[in-house]
């Protein structure tokens, strides 16, 4: 047994790598929201075009979309996602300091690139989750680091609200309203630095505490049969009579008030985690087994789809608000605060949606049913748009400010659907082995949409018809391909999972309000983790 010191020293290191991780997504969140709203203006005041917003917002996608493959390979290599993380922050905080130096449009674009660097590493996160996680608990933990992010969102505009009143020097660089954003992130992802040094943990994953889980099952069958031998001896020796369980033994044997399952039960439990989880021995990986499968090209194409729809819709909001409503950077801010609101709002229906469904009702609805939610709601805002929009009076707020917000709030809440159900997903139908590299693959084709939309609505905005027909061609396209491989959208282990829940109630119904969780999370079981810790 190990003493409730290790334990605890586990769960502490469990949370805190949880917050660490809710901190990178929570600041990647608030980059965005402090940056998008006086980007626009930011390029104007250094002369630039409408196009160029495109190919800046652009240039973050490209860089994460080169270096997020790289990132999974090495993290399926070396399987230490904290020095990834601590290396990938250093861009974020040399490409913010870069942005609030701001010297010409050149340098601007430049530091949007070395930052996207940092943003690639969110690959190897989501692969550390998917790894760590049971299947049907992944979509809510998902969820959770998507919460964060949209926390940071809702949060972000409102620090605009002071950064656009200040302006002052720092020797020879000016701190006004359009590079105040770039210091401040430059500051927060420093801070950010210190702790994921110190409390970010690199946790055993699931393959890792089952083997641990199974060594633990031949301790308790090495101390059944010195038992047995025992009361053998006794026997023998003609001293046959009632004995009382030794403690140690007790808990091994599984009684009411053990935390460890008995035998029977641990068998049973290591049967069922192995076949959920998919934690046999794998074949040797290939890369067309991987990647040519039905399912894993529509949810590639569906990634594509959803970020470049997501990214058309971001670059085209500013500019649409200024031609339709003569939006300053003020009432960007406001707005991209009130829809943050929405999205948080959302989130916590999502979070409702993912916990209420995904951990009560997740018997009855899976990942696809997310997805076919999330492009029915980002389908609508599209329609809306072909038809209101090309034809709407310009500079009129009040005969736009209705449908403007209608199309917009509904887009925004259909992101938190698509965005958790497409990873979780994902993650379920590639093998585990490869989850760095095949999360940073997924991560390169949305960074390949995150490139192509700024683009593409950067030069169509102001023609309604071309820049909204296009999006919901895609959309139609990819609906139409989730409709015929509806079948094929599952997770392999969905039918063995709900099998092995249900026995595994049943067996716990029957042990006298016994609680006998499956040993696979060591912070609930009698196995001592193991853990790099850098």
């Amino acid at each position: 047994m190990i003493s409730p010191t290790v334990t605890m020293e586990y769960k502490s290191k469990k949370r805190l790598t949880i917050i660490a991780t809710g901190l990178f997504f929570f600041l990647g969140g608030v980059e965005y929201a402090i940056i998008m709203p006086s980007l626009y203006l930011y390029i104007q005041d250094l002369g630039g075009s409408p196009s160029y917003l495109g190919i800046v917002l652009s240039a973050f996608s490209f860089s994460g979309l080169l270096v997020a493959p790289i990132f999974g390979t090495i993290q399926d290599k070396l399987r230490r996602t904290k020095i990834l993380i601590v290396i990938a922050n250093l861009f974020e905080i040399i490409g913010n300091f870069m942005y609030f130096m701001g010297f010409n449009l050149w340098f601007l674009l430049l530091s949007r690139l070395v930052a996207g660097v940092g943003a690639g590493v969110q690959s190897t996160i989501f692969a550390q989750i998917s790894r760590s996680t049971h299947e049907e608990d992944r979509a809510s933990a998902i969820s959770l680091a998507l919460a964060a992010k949209q926390v940071g969102l809702l949060l972000g505009p409102g620090f605009n609200l002071f950064l656009v009143k200040i302006h002052f020097w720092i020797g020879p660089f000016e701190v006004n309203q359009f590079t105040s954003p770039g210091l401040f992130m430059f500051i927060l992802w420093i801070l950010a630095e210190l702790f994921f040094i110190f409390f970010y943990f690199d946790l055993p994953t699931l393959p890792e505490l089952l083997q641990q889980q199974q060594q633990h099952k031949l301790q308790q069958e090495s101390a059944d049969s010195l038992y047995d031998e025992d009361i053998a001896n006794q026997k023998d020796n003609g001293y046959e009579r009632s004995l009382k369980l030794p403690t140690e033994f007790a808990h091994d044997r599984g009684t009411h008030d053990s935390p460890i399952p008995s035998m029977n039960e641990t068998n049973e439990n290591v049967a069922n985690i192995a076949s959920t989880e998919g934690l046999k021995e794998e074949q040797p990986w290939s890369w067309k087994d991987e990647f040519l499968k039905e399912e894993v090209i529509v949810l590639l194409w569906a990634q594509f789809v959803f970020f470049f729809e997501k990214m058309c819709m971001e670059t085209a909001l500013t500019p649409m608000a200024q031609l339709l409503m003569d939006f300053g950077e003020i009432e960007n801010s406001i707005m991209y605060c009130l829809c943050g609101v929405e999205v948080s709002g959302i989130q916590f229906r999502e979070v409702i949606f993912c916990f209420i469904l995904v951990k009560i009702l997740s018997k009855r609805v899976t990942d696809r049913w997310l997805i076919a939610a999330g492009f029915l709601m980002e389908m609508f805002p599209l329609i809306l748009l072909l038809i209101v929009y090309p034809q709407a009076p310009h500079h009129n707020r009040s005969a736009n400010m209705g449908w403007f917000v209608v199309a917009f709030i509904t887009q925004i809440a259909g992101l938190a659907f698509c965005g958790v159900a497409i990873v979780s997903l994902y993650s379920k139908l590639v093998s585990e082995s490869s989850q760095g590299l095949t999360q940073g693959i997924r991560r390169s084709v949305g960074g390949i949409a995150t490139i192509l939309g700024p683009l593409w609505a950067g030069g169509a905005v102001m023609m309604g018809y071309i820049m909204v027909g296009v999006m919901l061609i895609l959309f139609v396209m990819i609906a139409i391909m989730v409709a015929i491989s509806w079948k094929h959208l599952k997770a392999p282990g969905d039918d063995d999972l709900t099998k092995a829940r249900n026995k595994n109630k049943e067996t716990s119904s029957i042990a006298h309000d016994e609680k006998s969780p499956l040993l696979i999370n060591a912070e609930d079981a009698d196995v001592e983790p193991n853990f790099n810790s850098d």
